[in-house]
């Protein structure tokens, strides 16, 4: 996380410290075709994070971008990739992707999207979050 540690001095007896200014992280969230994500769970998915990270110097902004065709992922869902493997990304999720890019040319660089699909290969999943 990049924090804005402009130089805000104080004095702590003789110890001088750094506060950090506050800083806004955006998430933005892309449902798949057959996904609906109501404006409700949104609202919900901000107040969280910012409930949660209420000590910290750093709100967060969610908002959706509806209108992403995606890929087709067939009738199995999102092609599950397991923790054997060299990369991050399996073929099918690097093509969502790479569609996700060629149809928002100006995504922001900043702003970290999640995707939500419809379902995954493997039925045990329900989520996957990649760092």
């Amino acid at each position: 996380m990049n924090l804005n540690l402009r130089k805000c001095r104080k004095t702590n007896g003789k110890f001088p410290t750094q506060t950090p200014l506050p800083h806004e992280s955006s998430r933005v969230v892309v449902p798949l075709p057959g996904v609906e994500v109501p404006d409700t769970t949104i609202g919900r998915v901000q107040n969280g994070l910012n409930i949660i990270y209420s000590q910290s110097v750093v709100s967060w902004n969610v908002q959706p971008l509806y209108g992403f065709t995606g890929v087709e992922l067939g009738d199995n869902g999102l092609d599950w990739a397991d923790k054997e493997m060299l990369s991050a990304y399996n073929k099918e999720m690097n093509s969502v992707i790479k569609a996700f890019k060629d149809w928002k040319k100006d995504a922001d660089k900043d702003a970290y999207y999640l995707f939500v699909v419809p379902s995954f290969s493997e039925s045990k999943v329900e989520g996957l979050y990649v760092s």
